[in-house]
């Protein structure tokens, strides 16, 4: 039995695209010639070394091969599979390991729209991220472990950041050019700088008192008051009576938020 942990970095309707579809007819005409990868869901179970390919009741972790798998199991042919180096199990990050090896399968075949690549990139930089042992990842440092260029980083944790957005948006988002999925990105974040700018001000209160022949003049605007009289001139004995006024007005009437 293999199960998958991580699921697809592709698209939503990934088996109904002409890719899987021709990749389907070719195994039911020659059988899988690639096998897929796994681990053993137990990380202590090893293969019997009188019957190695007796594999009854065990679970195993799928890691690359998720279009061989699921085309297997809908032609209900015998699954080809080998295990994958157990190096980076039990590590901080061996959830990113997983993703990258996810990646760099897709990678290998350049079959990633550009969506779908950046997807996964972002979703990789953040799972590293993440871990208590890379927390200070840079783009730099992780562009060159998963071998892309820095640029393409800061891209990938866009489109991860903003997925959703994007989705909604952009009915077509897995079949925009690079250059169109740039575009889209950057008007998002156009529409978060509007919005921001036009966010409204407080509502400023101005009230005015005559003090003789002075004027006194009072505001109050996103929690702060001021009081301004022209021509007054108080020393520091004066502003702590008029601070006493004012605190014991507050104190007795409080804010009105």
């Amino acid at each position: 039995m293999v199960v998958d942990r991580l699921g697809t970095d592709r698209r939503v309707d990934w088996q109904s695209q002409e890719a899987f579809q021709s990749l389907k007819n070719s195994i039911a005409a020659n059988g899988q010639d690639t096998p897929i990868q796994v681990w053993p869901s137990d990380p202590n179970w090893k293969p019997d070394p009188l019957d190695p390919e007796n594999v009854d009741g065990v679970q195993f972790e799928l890691i690359t091969g998720r279009r061989r798998h699921a085309i297997a199991e809908m032609l209900d042919l015998p699954l080809r599979a080998v295990l994958a180096s157990p190096e980076k199990r039990g590590t901080e990050d061996e959830e990113f390991e997983l993703l990258f090896m996810r990646f760099r399968e897709n990678e290998e075949r350049e079959n990633l729209g550009p969506f779908e690549r950046l997807l996964s990139i972002g979703e990789m930089f953040e799972n590293l991220k993440a871990s208590s042992v890379s927390r200070d990842v840079t783009a730099v440092s992780f562009a060159k472990r998963i071998g892309v260029h820095e640029s393409i980083v800061s891209r990938g944790r866009a489109v991860f950041r903003d997925r959703e957005q994007i989705l909604n948006k952009f009915k077509n988002a897995y079949d925009l050019s690079f250059p169109d999925l740039q575009k889209a990105v950057s008007s998002l974040s156009e529409v978060k700088k509007t919005k921001a700018k036009v966010a409204a001000r407080p509502k400023k209160v101005v009230v005015t008192r005559s003090v003789g022949s002075r004027k006194l003049s009072m505001s109050s605007q996103g929690g702060k008051l001021s009081v301004s009289a022209a021509g007054l001139d108080l020393d520091k004995q004066g502003l702590e009576g008029l601070g006493d006024v004012i605190a014991a007005y507050l104190q007795e009437h409080g804010s009105k938020k």
